[in-house]
C-alpha cells in the first residue's frame, strides 16, 4: 500500500474512533518543513497511530524518536510504520513524555509537540536543549478550536489549557533565541526555529 493511500485510511479510522491525528492542511505543512530542511533525527512527542511519523519518513531520510503513552494507539502506529516498511527508522517509546525526555540525551534537527496541549510550554522548555541551532519545533492545534484568540470570557473547562496556550504562544514569541512562525493553517500551527 502506497504512503498516500495508508495516510486517508488512517484519517477514516481516526475520524470514526474519535482519535486526534494532523489534518491534512497540517500535514501539507509539515510536509513542505519537512522537506526544506531535509531533518536526520526526529523527536515526535505524540505519535497517536503515526499519522505524523508517517509524513515525517516517507518525505525524508530521518530517523524518528516517537514517544506515545496510549498503549493501544502504539501498537496500532508500530504496526502502520511496519506496513509502511518504516520500521528500521523508527525508535518506539511507550511512556509518559515527561518521564522519558529526563531520560534522553540526543540531539534533533526537528521536534514535533503533539502531546497534552496543555503543558506546551513545559515540553518546549524540556525540549530546547535537545534541539539542534538552526534545528526546528512544529506544534499543531495551538488555537485549540479558535478558543486560544477568542476575547473576553473562556468557560471553565477551557480555562486552563487556553490560559497555558497563551503562555506557551506568548513565550515563544519573546524568547531571543527563538524565531517564531505563527500560521493560521488548520486549528493554528507554530514553527519555531533555534537561532
Amino acid at each position: 500500500m502506497d504512503v498516500h493511500e495508508k495516510l486517508k485510511e488512517l484519517r477514516a479510522y481516526a475520524q470514526k474512533h474519535h482519535i486526534p491525528v494532523l489534518k491534512e492542511e497540517s500535514a501539507k505543512v509539515l510536509e513542505e518543513l519537512v522537506k526544506k530542511i531535509k531533518p536526520k533525527k526526529v523527536l515526535e512527542i505524540g505519535t497517536s497511530i503515526g499519522v505524523s511519523g508517517i509524513v515525517v519518513l516517507s518525505h525524508s531520510q530521518a530517523y524518528l524518536t516517537t514517544i506515545e503513552k496510549d498503549e493501544k494507539a502504539f501498537v496500532q502506529a508500530a504496526k502502520n510504520f511496519k506496513d509502511l516498511g518504516f520500521s528500521k527508522r523508527v525508535e518506539m517509546i511507550l511512556g509518559d513524555c515527561f518521564s522519558e525526555l529526563m531520560l534522553m540525551s540526543k540531539e534533533f534537527d526537528l521536534i514535533i509537540l503533539d502531546g497534552p496541549k496543555g503543558h506546551n510550554l513545559e515540553l518546549t522548555q524540556l525540549v530546547l536543549p535537545m534541539l539542534k541551532e538552526g534545528g526546528h519545533i512544529f506544534v499543531d492545534n495551538i488555537f485549540y478550536h479558535d478558543k486560544v484568540l477568542q476575547k473576553g470570557h473562556v468557560e471553565h473547562k477551557h480555562r486552563t489549557i487556553v490560559t497555558n496556550l497563551r503562555k506557551f504562544i506568548e513565550f515563544i514569541q519573546r524568547h531571543t533565541k527563538l524565531e517564531t512562525r505563527i500560521l493560521r493553517t488548520g486549528d493554528g500551527i507554530a514553527i519555531i526555529k533555534k537561532l
